[in-house]
């Protein structure tokens, strides 16, 4: 069903993911017309599925979509492009996020995403960077390159990826339901679902901001795919040695604690 709204999307619009850009540093790849329409169908089912494995706790999936909107917006408006669709998106799931994100003033969550929710927002994310990695009508350039798009969706490719890659090696069905990913092993290091939830956003953030600054600072395209790789790799040793960073995750929050007790001695 998945590959088939994907298919008919790319067909009823004639679009049709024609590059990669520079992806190797050897000049633009360009695709033939069977994977120039068979890509983007494979990405909007990667993209779909990424997004709601990662919804595990009440405010990520769509914490997570917001930052990745948010840099999409800011790129595409750097880039000369319309941002308000973006935007738009952005605006609809923070307005969500004040009644489904814990907080000092809500101890639980009055609305959730579900798979419906994550499904349909997850399609209108991947079709807003397919759409601007390529070169629109009349433009020489697209808004970014499409491997940005891969830093701009970090967290839930890593996380994913990671994933199905670790249960393959385990001799697991690479999509059974599980408790192992990143805000699982939070929650099971000490964090409180807020304060997971939290994290993983702000890591999200950070990757996105770190690939966006190095584009705009010139950097090849060869080279944010190969610090990509590299990052996923690392996410992918985390994921697979997990009892390590559960260990320094609780060493993390031990200290964290302690700050926090001394701080309010302190003050006392």
């Amino acid at each position: 069903l998945q590959a088939g709204v994907a298919l008919a999307l790319c067909l009823g619009s004639g679009f049709r993911m024609h590059t990669l850009g520079s992806l190797f540093g050897f000049g633009e790849v360009l695709l033939p017309a069977w994977l120039a329409l068979a890509l983007p169908v494979f990405c909007i089912m990667v993209a779909i599925n990424a997004i709601n494995m990662i919804d595990g706790v009440d405010g990520l999936a769509g914490g997570v979509l917001v930052v990745t909107l948010v840099g999409l917006a800011s790129l595409v408006a750097v880039g000369g492009g319309d941002a308000m669709p973006a935007l738009t998106i952005g605006a609809a799931i923070g307005g969500y996020l004040c009644f489904n994100m814990r907080g000092p003033f809500r101890a639980r969550a009055a609305v959730f995403m579900g798979d419906a929710g994550s499904t349909v927002l997850a399609l209108a994310l991947v079709w807003q960077v397919l759409t601007h990695s390529q070169p629109a009508a009349g433009q020489a350039a697209p808004a970014f390159p499409p491997v940005l798009g891969l830093w701009l969706m970090a967290i839930p490719l890593l996380d994913t990826g990671s994933l199905i890659l670790s249960r393959l090696m385990r001799g697991q069905h690479p999509f059974q339901a599980g408790r192992d990913h990143l805000h699982h092993l939070l929650l099971r290091a000490g964090f409180t679902d807020r304060q997971a939830a939290i994290v993983v956003i702000a890591a999200s953030c950070l990757i996105s901001g770190i690939g966006a600054c190095l584009w705009w600072l010139g950097a090849p395209e060869v080279l944010l795919l190969g610090l990509f790789l590299v990052g996923f790799f690392a996410y992918f040793y985390a994921i697979h040695h997990k009892q390590q960073v559960l260990r320094w995750c609780r060493r993390v929050l031990v200290w964290l604690r302690a700050r926090r007790m001394l701080r309010g001695a302190a003050t006392h």
